[in-house]
C-alpha cells in the first residue's frame, strides 16, 4: 500500500511546500501583491508631484494676493492627505495580500488532502484486489487456503498498524484462511 501511495502523496507534498514561505503568504501571491505595491507608490508619487505643480498654478490664476506661507501651507496639506490616502491604500492592499495568502494555503491544505486521499484509496483498492485474488485461491486445498488468508491478512493488518499488525494479520489470516478451506 506505500508503494503505491507515497509517490503521490510525496508528489503532493512538493507541490504544495514549493508554494509556502516561513511568513505564510505563498511566493506567487507575494509576487502579485509586490507588483500592486509598487503600482501604487508610483501613482501616488506621480499624483503627488502633479498637485504639488497644480497648487502655485491655481493661486497664481485665481489672482488674488497671497503669501508665500499659503501656498506652502497648501502644498503641506495636500501632500499631508495625498500621503493619508496612499498609507490607507497600501493597509488594504495588505490586507487583501494577507486574505489571498490565506485562500492559497486553503487550496493548497485541500490540494495535499486529495492528494493524500487519492493516493490512499488507490493503495486500498490494491489491497482489496489482492486479497480477493487471493481470497479465491482459498478454494483449492487448505494450503493455498492458508497462504491467501496469510496473504490477505497481512494486508488489512498493515493498512491497521504496519509491522505488529502486518504480523498479527498474516498469522490469523492464513489460520482462517487454513480452516475455512477445510484443514
Amino acid at each position: 500500500m506505500a508503494d503505491i501511495s507515497l509517490p503521490q502523496l510525496s508528489s503532493v507534498l512538493s507541490r504544495v511546500k514549493a508554494d509556502l514561505s516561513p511568513g505564510g503568504i505563498a511566493p506567487s501571491v507575494q509576487q502579485a501583491f509586490g507588483q500592486a505595491r509598487t503600482g501604487i507608490q508610483s501613482d501616488y508619487a506621480t499624483e503627488g508631484r502633479a498637485e504639488q505643480a497644480y497648487i502655485p498654478q491655481a493661486f497664481a490664476q485665481a489672482g488674488g494676493i497671497y503669501n508665500t506661507g499659503q501656498i506652502t501651507d497648501a502644498k503641506r496639506n495636500a501632500a499631508q492627505a495625498l500621503d493619508f490616502e496612499r498609507r490607507q491604500a497600501m493597509k488594504r492592499l495588505d490586507f487583501e495580500e494577507a486574505a489571498a495568502g490565506m485562500t492559497q494555503f486553503n487550496s493548497l491544505m485541500n490540494l495535499l488532502g486529495s492528494g493524500a486521499g487519492a493516493g490512499l484509496n488507490l493503495a486500498s483498492g490494491f489491497a482489496g484486489a489482492q486479497s480477493q485474488a487471493i481470497g479465491g485461491m482459498s478454494t483449492q486445498s487448505p494450503g493455498w487456503g492458508a497462504v491467501g488468508g496469510a496473504a490477505s491478512g497481512a494486508a488489512l493488518g498493515t493498512q491497521i498498524s504496519p509491522g505488529y499488525g502486518t504480523a498479527i494479520g498474516a498469522l490469523l489470516g492464513g489460520l482462517g484462511g487454513y480452516l475455512g478451506a477445510g484443514g
